[in-house]
């Protein structure tokens, strides 16, 4: 989570109220959508490295289906 925060620049408060349908293509590059101040919805570019680490974190989070 670290990660995100630097690379893409967010917000405490921006990064907690991520969810995983907030992970989008746009053209191709993944983003992640951020809903900043005043309610402001934005598209942030996903950094490979913050691409990487949210995957990973995902994969260990979601528990494995039979």
């Amino acid at each position: 989570m670290l990660e995100v925060l630097l690379y893409l620049g967010l917000h405490r408060e921006e990064l907690c109220l991520l969810k995983v349908r907030d992970i989008h293509n746009h053209r191709g590059v993944p983003h992640l959508r951020v809903l900043g101040k005043g309610g402001k919805t934005r598209y942030v570019p996903l950094h490979p490295a913050s691409a990487e680490c949210l995957h990973t974190y995902l994969d260990w989070k979601r528990p494995a289906t039979a």
